[in-house]
């Protein structure tokens, strides 16, 4: 809408567009716009390096306002620019920078000085211009970077990652803002940002999620609950097992225990969308860590599944060699439930039942039943496997 220079309402119908196809769209209007005054604007910024900075930084202020300075900047020399830039006033800065677009002006921004990039990103965090600041934490330097986010709260810098235009940036922000992820999380929980948060989770990479992971093991169990009950609600299990995945075995337990994770309907949701989205390898580490009543309901509905599921979800297993992330769910599973995963065509596979066994051999958590099931199931394969 800012772009167009029309108001948003207008813009209404795009609301069910996606976010790429809305900046892709956003970028092509401003080439656009800038092709078409192009010629004039570099003639200003010719104009411009006649005068002394100060000068310059005058008629900009007076005269040629936030949106015809932001066009003029990226047709001005990086070490001009800044000198220019220093000599304004913050809030005419920050007002420039909302009409700025950053590929064009990458020399420039990349200098800019930390200190003034503080002063900026105060400004626009209190006028609530996250948008603006996502726009350009990709073009700016560490140094600015961590100076902008020294001013900005917790729950402020959530929201600005939230929106980042360079989402390869996410994990270099991430490392940059190590300190702080703490109080993000807190501000989550606080201030009820968990749909921001999950949305994050699906951009960084593993080592980040498990930080990310082990800090929510630490939050208080009702603050966890809520990040839990906004996971089910939105549906984001997809984006929350990859981080139950890599956590440490301790926060994993802290996540599993939770009530809110125990509930039948969750867990039915959990199970439902790992299964969808080709999940089943991220949701055993979860699985293996609920309590036994919960991991009996998981392992019940598992056991309810077409035989033709259950004999991927094994073979995946095999495949991975996860079956010490199975067996705790075997372990809770009725005899006959054991009796038909043992039916299932993967498991008269001699390779895949010495796989089994050698975990089962080597886990004192089975119960004895269980257990002798099994070994009699591995022993027939394997006297099977002998005879031809």
């Amino acid at each position: 809408a800012r772009v167009l220079g029309v108001d948003e309402s207008e813009l209404d119908y795009l609301a069910e567009v996606s976010s790429s196809a809305i900046r892709e769209f956003r970028c092509a209007a401003s080439d656009r716009l800038f092709a078409s005054d192009g010629d004039k604007l570099k003639r200003i910024a010719s104009a411009a390096k006649l005068v002394p900075a100060a000068v310059a930084a005058k008629a900009a202020a007076l005269a040629f306002g936030p949106l015809l300075t932001a066009g003029v900047a990226s047709s001005v020399e990086p070490a001009r620019g800044i000198a220019i830039a220093n000599m304004l006033p913050v809030k005419f800065l920050a007002n420039t920078a909302i009409e700025l677009d950053p590929r064009r002006c990458g020399p420039i921004l990349s200098e800019l000085p930390p200190k003034l990039a503080g002063k900026v990103a105060d400004y626009l965090v209190q006028a609530r211009e996250h948008i603006t600041l996502g726009r350009f934490v990709g073009a700016i330097s560490e140094a600015a970077l961590r100076a902008a986010a020294a001013e900005i709260s917790d729950a402020d810098l959530l929201r600005v990652a939230c929106l980042l235009e360079d989402r390869g940036a996410i994990d270099h922000v991430f490392d940059v803002i190590a300190d702080r992820l703490p109080g993000v999380l807190t501000a989550a929980g606080d201030e009820g940002l968990w749909t921001e948060a999950l949305g994050l989770l699906d951009a960084i990479n593993d080592e980040h999620r498990a930080t990310m992971g082990n800090l929510a093991a630490q939050l208080d169990p009702q603050v966890l609950a809520s990040l839990v009950e906004a996971a089910h609600e939105t549906q984001a299990w997809s984006t929350l097992l990859p981080v139950t995945r890599v956590m440490s075995i301790d926060a994993l337990r802290v996540f599993a225990t939770n009530p809110a994770v125990q509930q039948h309907d969750t867990i039915s949701a959990v199970m439902d969308e790992a299964l969808a989205e080709g999940m089943w390898l991220d949701l055993l580490p979860l699985a293996g860590e609920l309590p036994d009543e919960s991991r009996g309901f998981l392992a019940s509905r598992i056991a309810e599944l077409d035989e033709g599921v259950l004999d991927d979800l094994v073979r995946q297993t095999d495949d991975a060699a996860q079956w010490a992330s199975l067996l705790p769910l075997v372990g809770v599973m009725t005899p006959d439930q054991v009796g038909k995963l043992l039916k299932l065509p993967v498991l008269a596979d001699a390779g895949v039942m010495s796989n089994a066994l050698d975990v089962v051999a080597a886990s004192d958590g089975l119960p004895a039943d269980v257990v002798d099931l099994i070994t009699a199931h591995g022993e027939a394969v394997g006297a099977e496997f002998s005879a031809v």
